[in-house]
């Protein structure tokens, strides 16, 4: 079979050649389509009961995505900083994306005239006051009202913001980029701050794009170093390099071709096909430099190298092919995408690489002598020779220390952390991190919750009725009570606050009216001064669904944590059970909350593409080497590699999320191409040799193509420590260690696993 496939490589080379070289032309234009999505949310599942809640809440009560932008500045209430705040907020008005703008000058307060509750903006038609007298005035009328502090007031009275809320169709980059075109020029000295959904969204986009493009070319001079090293000809660096370029073409060109798009949790994608797919070309180029005095022309010296090391380069790609597809059955549909278009990368850099490569190779001029680290007495050569030596006469000791490195690890995976919150995408020097401090600190954070309350068909129930109002008065201040969110905004509190307006403001009638009569009495003012139409966000028109919005973050507190947020939700939901109202459904949504639902689907995911990555690599290698030995054996680097993994992790403090989460069925497509490789070298040394020397051949054979594709791997991995997005760092680190695991695994663990168990079906195993 593979003899008759290299003999129509050979034959039909120029067809070839040129059939790849149109294709990549093809997937090349649709490649450009490809685009990078920082959408958060849509990471989960439609399934999701969060997601479900949040969906049904928004088209309830409208879009909940808003922008702060908040100002700093020696005097925030001066005319020239209260001006270039009109002017903001003017020129944000006219953006189509946006929805509603409160700002400290139109922003709605209470007042009580004649027995009437008034509601006015805080500056009639927007006209800033020059006496510092009225200035003040509205700063004490601004103070006083409970519905603006921490929305365009600060609590502590040293800070103004723009509130904006946006429609739901708006596009994350194109905002953010206008937001900052209208506030740079009033920068100076007042500092501006600008923070919101939108705006993280979009850094987190502008952060991928931008590492992409920076971090690609390091990654080719690092990838190409490693080649000269290896072969230090000019073939053996541009063919190597042109196998990743034209993988990597195919696989974004057929993301275009089906309209998907790199998300963030597959940002890691161009990357891994592009360090994956010179494996192949490595060890294709290796086996051909080493065959180069086996045929007595350059067609059959190449047509040799494809029966050689056809088979071992087929059954490491199915095998890494196995290792992703285990991300196929993920309930999040991005890992699954990221799974699928890295399997076919991977299937791709195969066929490019037992296709194209030998097709060219066989058009060039025959080498004129072996690759010098073939020839014997070689440093590298030398180098496995000699390590060699050392397993036979040191197997014991390597033995008990990789023992000690496995506890290590697996003691530490109990200190591993699950946190899918985005604020550790950046440094802590960064920009977004500076503004979420300071809007924070000012203003208690932008993250909301909505706490929705709805009426059954039927039932004849709205929330004009003190029964219903004072439901949800009970459940906004049981919330209140946890003392773990910010402050809310609610029909109730206005209500609260219009009634202690009519009895003269006192302090102790900041709450729901005692009759009925009082409430409809409110609710007409309410009516007559056009409040409702701007509580759409808290009430429906027909007011038979409330909402309240909370925020999940005071002034100078701490974010909740993960934990403390779901024994919130499960407290929350029991006291929602334990006290009904009959007719009125009660849920609670958020974007955090989707974020907190995934972390089960992250633990759950990693435990199940682990199991089931390993148990196909296991079947796979046992069927092609018709041996559960070799299957069980297969595993030991990968095993091993994966250790080392959750011990970085544990020890390094590095949280698992839905990047660091893939990083083991990752490791394990890429860590089962070199066990192969060993034990097929195995197999195919001389029988009639000693154990000892078996394992030193096998190592001689195979170490070095192992060694020099696993470099390059870590290589291009490692520049992913220069990135200024933390995930695509982790991910770069913890790849890395954990490839590094793998190589020591498959060079040192397994040949002293062989020299100790001496399996009998490896032992006495051979491979045509």
């Amino acid at each position: 079979m593979l003899k008759k496939f290299s003999r129509a490589i050979i034959r039909y080379r120029i067809p070839i050649i040129v059939f790849t070289i149109l294709i990549t032309i093809l997937f090349g234009w649709f490649a450009k389509n490809v685009q990078i999505s920082s959408n958060l949310v849509d990471l989960a599942p439609e399934d999701n009961e969060e997601y479900r809640n949040l969906q049904r809440a928004l088209a309830r009560f409208g879009s909940s995505t808003f922008v702060i932008i908040s100002v700093k500045s020696d005097d925030a209430y001066s005319v020239s900083t209260l001006t270039k705040i009109k002017e903001i907020s003017e020129a944000i008005r006219r953006l189509p994306e946006v929805d509603e703008v409160i700002d400290p000058l139109n922003a709605t307060v209470f007042k009580y005239l004649f027995g009437m509750i008034v509601i006015k903006e805080s500056f009639p038609g927007n006209e800033i006051p020059e006496s510092r007298e009225k200035i003040e005035q509205y700063k004490k009328e601004m103070l006083s009202e409970p519905t603006l502090k921490n929305v365009v007031v600060s609590e502590n009275g040293e800070s103004l913001a723009i509130y904006i809320r946006l429609k739901d169709d708006y596009d994350t980059q194109p905002i953010k980029n206008k937001l900052f075109s209208i506030v740079e020029p009033y920068r100076g000295p007042e500092e501006f701050f600008i923070h919101g959904g939108p705006i993280i969204e979009s850094w987190v986009s502008e952060y991928v794009s931008r590492d992409a493009i920076r971090l690609a070319l390091p990654i080719l001079l690092l990838v190409v170093a490693v080649l000269f090293i290896n072969f230090r000809v000019a073939r053996g660096i541009l063919l190597p390099i042109s196998v990743m370029i034209m993988s990597i073409i195919w696989t974004l060109g057929l993301m275009g071709m089906f309209g998907k798009e790199i998300t963030i949790v597959g940002v890691m994608l161009p990357t891994l096909i592009l360090v994956i797919s010179s494996s192949y070309s490595i060890h294709f180029l290796n086996q051909y430099y080493k065959d180069i005095g086996g045929g007595p022309s350059r067609r059959i010296n190449v047509e040799g190298s494809i029966n050689n090391i056809g088979k071992t380069i087929f059954l490491a790609a199915i095998t890494t092919i196995a290792g992703f597809a285990a991300l196929t059955i993920n309930k999040i549909e991005q890992m699954r995408d990221l799974g699928i278009f890295v399997l076919i990368g991977v299937f791709f850099a195969m066929l490019i690489s037992l296709t194209f490569l030998p097709a060219i190779l066989s058009l060039l001029k025959k080498p004129k002598k072996r690759l010098h680290t073939w020839k014997g007495g070689s440093g590298i050569s030398s180098f496995f020779n000699n390590l060699g030596n050392f397993i036979a006469r040191r197997w014991k000791a390597i033995l008990l220390v990789s023992l000690c490195i496995a506890v290590w690890s697996i003691v530490g995976i109990k200190n591993i952390v699950v946190d899918t919150s985005w604020k550790r995408y950046f440094k802590k020097s960064s920009v977004i991190l500076a503004n979420e401090r300071f809007i924070r600190s000012n203003f208690g954070g932008v993250a909301t919750l909505n706490i929705t309350f709805e009426t059954e068909e039927g039932k004849g129930l709205d929330f004009k009725s003190l029964s219903t109002l004072q439901y949800m008065d009970r459940v906004e201040q049981w919330v209140h009570d946890r003392n773990l969110l910010g402050p809310s905004t609610s029909l109730v509190g206005y209500i609260k606050r219009a009634n202690q307006l009519l009895n003269k403001n006192d302090p102790d009638y900041y709450r729901l009216p005692e009759t009925d009569a009082d409430l409809l009495k409110i609710l007409l003012m309410f009516k007559m001064t056009e409040l409702t139409k701007s509580l759409s966000n808290v009430i429906t028109e027909d007011f038979r669904h409330a909402s309240i919005v909370v925020r999940e973050t005071n002034v100078n507190s701490k974010d909740p944590t993960i934990s403390q947020m779901k024994e919130f939700i499960r407290e929350f939901e029991e006291y929602i059970r334990k006290n009904p109202y009959d007719g009125i459904s009660v849920n609670i949504s958020g974007v955090d909350l989707i974020y907190i639902s995934l972390v089960n689907y992250t633990i759950r995911s990693q435990f199940i593409s682990i199991s089931l990555s390993v148990v196909i690599v296991f079947l796979i290698i046992s069927v092609t080497f018709r041996s559960f030995a070799h299957g069980l054996f297969g595993l030991v680097p990968i095993v091993f590699g994966l250790l080392f993994n959750f011990g970085v992790m544990s020890y390094f403090r590095i949280n698992l999320d839905f990047i660091t989460a893939m990083i083991a069925s990752i490791a394990v497509g890429l860590g089962v191409d070199n066990a192969i490789h060993y034990l097929i070298r195995f197999t195919r040394t001389r029988h009639e040799l000693s154990l000892s020397e078996r394992i030193k051949e096998a190592l001689v054979n195979s170490g070095i193509p192992i060694f020099f594709t696993s470099c390059t791997l870590i290589a291009g991995f490692c520049v992913m420590l220069f990135s200024s997005f933390k995930p695509i760092l982790y991910f770069g680190l913890l790849i890395s260690m954990t490839m590094i695991g793998c190589l020591i695994g498959v060079i040192v663990v397994l040949p002293a696993m062989i020299y100790w168990v001496k399996p009998k079906a490896i032992i006495e195993g051979r491979m045509e």
